[in-house]
């Protein structure tokens, strides 16, 4: 957090088959800054028709890192074809896009919903745990 205030940030994602998420930022943006200093991170991902179909969120905590090298190239190579962004790791790596490709490894989730689990609306799954 800059001056003990933490910040939030409204990310695009793609995900992989062991629950880890990737994002592209810039490395000037706030959230990107943050993270050479902290990597720990929290995070969530909410339901954008929440009113309309019940209270439903997803909540994580976990590490978070820039990628590059292979693992960069793997990253992208999720993140381009969720995204349908033909040529983006050509494009980064060229600097004709400033953006890098961050990951989280999630240790943590909470779900939060009302809908499908009115009973227990909180579920939480920790990961190698």
């Amino acid at each position: 957090s800059v001056d003990d205030q933490p910040w939030c940030a409204t990310l695009a994602y793609a995900f992989d088959d062991k629950w880890n998420l990737y994002w592209i930022s810039l490395p000037e943006s706030r959230h990107s800054k943050e993270i050479e200093t902290n990597e720990k991170i929290g995070g969530t991902i909410a339901n954008v028709d929440f009113y309309a179909e019940g209270p439903r969120g997803l909540q994580f905590q976990g590490t978070a890192s820039l990628l590059s090298g292979e693992e960069e190239a793997m990253a992208v190579g999720i993140y381009s074809k969720r995204m349908k962004r033909d040529g983006l790791l050509e494009d980064m790596r060229s600097g004709k896009n400033p953006h890098k490709i961050y990951k989280v490894k999630p240790e943590y989730f909470a779900l939060f919903d009302r809908v499908n689990f009115p009973d227990d609306e909180r579920q939480v799954l920790e990961i190698g745990k």
